[in-house]
């Protein structure tokens, strides 16, 4: 089954992307369909590729060190967490 990540950016206001739940990081994802935010360490350490997670589910596999301090309630690093369902983000 495909899930879809909707977002809405400043520049392209809405833009929709088919994924598979569960195979690949949002960051990933939205690198193959050409769609570039802000990233360093691609581990959820540095905190630079934040975003902000309107709707839909989330999960950080393998343990994943967040730095919760960094996060407000609705915002997730895309470089290491997975959609489980359709997701709404603002970038």
């Amino acid at each position: 089954m495909n899930y879809k990540i909707k977002f809405y950016t400043i520049k392209t206001n809405k833009r929709i992307i088919n994924y598979i739940p569960k195979k690949n990081f949002i960051l990933d994802i939205l690198e193959k369909n050409k769609i570039n935010i802000e990233f360093q360490c691609r581990k959820g350490y540095c905190g630079s590729c934040r975003i902000i997670l309107i709707s839909g589910k989330i999960y950080y596999p393998n343990n994943v060190v967040i730095l919760a301090s960094k996060l407000s309630r609705k915002e997730i690093f895309p470089c290491c967490c997975i959609g489980i369902n359709n997701i709404i983000l603002k970038i």
